[in-house]
């Protein structure tokens, strides 16, 4: 969502409304869609939630949003990214997928999250949130990212 927001700018900025209601326009389209293949199919395997299909169909579609919205700048030649953000991108993502991993082991199975109290899932929370924050910041920082670093443009 927040890349969204990013972007739309790029258009306004060159007086360009008429292309980020196109695309949302279609990316409202993918969601209704995918909300309904989302559930059902849920549904269909019985699996226990099944809105969580709206999450995901509302995740998908906002990255479809996004990348439409970011392929039109590119080919206008409007975004051209500076040299150094692949790697930022790569580093970004296995810290991510690092703290992604280590909350899934330690999150514990979906059962015992339903069988416990409000307090336990507060207290078990509590600790497991600024752990999984920690993970992703001592990744970055084992892959060389540094936050004076990210304050300057890459170019530097």
């Amino acid at each position: 969502f927040m890349l969204v927001k990013v972007l739309v700018p790029g258009y306004f900025a060159r007086q360009d409304t008429r292309t980020p209601v196109r695309v949302g326009l279609i990316a409202m389209a993918v969601n209704m869609l995918c909300n309904v293949l989302a559930v059902v199919t849920l549904l269909w395997l019985d699996f226990p939630g099944p809105h969580m299909g709206l999450a995901m169909a509302t995740a998908f579609s906002s990255l479809v949003n996004a990348g439409l919205l970011w392929r039109g700048l590119r080919r206008q030649g409007v975004y051209r990214p500076a040299a150094g953000w692949g790697r930022l991108l790569l580093q970004v993502g296995v810290a991510g997928a690092g703290m992604g991993l280590v909350l899934w082991w330690l999150g514990g199975d979906l059962s015992d999250w339903l069988m416990a109290t409000t307090w336990q899932r507060i207290v078990h929370l509590g600790w497991l949130v600024p752990l999984g924050a920690a993970v992703y910041f001592v990744l970055l920082w084992l892959q060389g990212v540094r936050l004076a670093r990210l304050r300057r443009p890459l170019s530097d």
